[in-house]
């Protein structure tokens, strides 16, 4: 899970960049149950997962994201950008 960050608690990401990253699930970002994440201003593009889905973030948790793009990711099955 999270081939970019894998978060268990609580996050805040802004303007960044998550490019190329893979994961079974989660290619970029993988919100765990009861976790908190917060991203703005960042671009996710090009990330990809090998199982279920999320190519760009799979989400367990609370997540709030704002002047997000995802971009160009890939997953099997679920959810190339985003799976809740």
């Amino acid at each position: 899970l999270g081939g970019g960050i894998l978060n268990a608690g609580t996050l805040t990401v802004s303007q960044s960049r998550f490019s190329g990253n893979r994961a079974g699930n989660g290619g970029a970002l993988a919100n765990q149950p009861l976790a908190t994440a917060t991203v703005s201003s960042t671009l996710m593009n090009q990330n990809s997962t090998s199982a279920v889905g999320g190519g760009a973030i799979i989400n367990f948790g609370r997540l709030t994201l704002f002047n997000v793009v995802l971009d160009s990711n890939t997953a099997p099955i679920d959810g190339g950008g985003l799976v809740f």
